[in-house]
C-alpha cells in the first residue's frame, strides 16, 4: 500500500517550502491507482513557496486537472502562494470550486 492509504480522512493537505518538489502526487501503480484516490476526503490543497512545482498529479499522458473516474468529489480550494511554474488555467471547475492566489507582502 501507499502512503497516502494511510490518510483515508485527511481533508487538508499543507506542502511548503520545498525546492525542488515538481508534483505532488503520481500514479503509484500499474492498476491505473493513484495516491489522489486514495484521498476521499481531501477539500482543501495549500501550496506554498514551491518554485519548480509543475503540477499536482501525474499520470503519464493525464494530469489531476483531466478528469478522473475515481475522484467523484471537488476540492473546496486550491490556495497558491509563490508556485510561479503551476499553470493555473488548469485549476479550474468541476475539480477545484475556488482558486486563491495569496500575495507575499514585505512589511515595510
Amino acid at each position: 500500500g501507499s502512503l497516502a492509504q494511510c490518510f483515508c480522512n485527511l481533508e487538508e493537505l499543507i506542502v511548503e517550502d520545498c525546492e525542488s518538489l515538481k508534483e505532488i502526487i503520481e500514479r503509484s501503480d500499474e492498476m491505473g491507482n493513484d495516491d489522489f484516490s486514495a484521498l476521499p476526503r481531501l477539500r482543501k490543497i495549500k501550496l506554498y513557496y514551491l518554485p519548480q512545482l509543475f503540477r499536482l498529479l501525474y499520470e503519464g499522458e493525464r494530469s489531476l486537472e483531466d478528469p478522473l473516474p475515481s475522484r467523484d468529489c471537488q476540492l473546496e480550494s486550491v490556495t497558491l502562494l509563490s508556485c510561479p511554474k503551476l499553470d493555473r488555467s488548469l485549476l479550474k471547475q468541476p475539480l477545484v470550486k475556488e482558486l486563491i492566489e495569496e500575495d507575499y507582502k514585505l512589511a515595510t
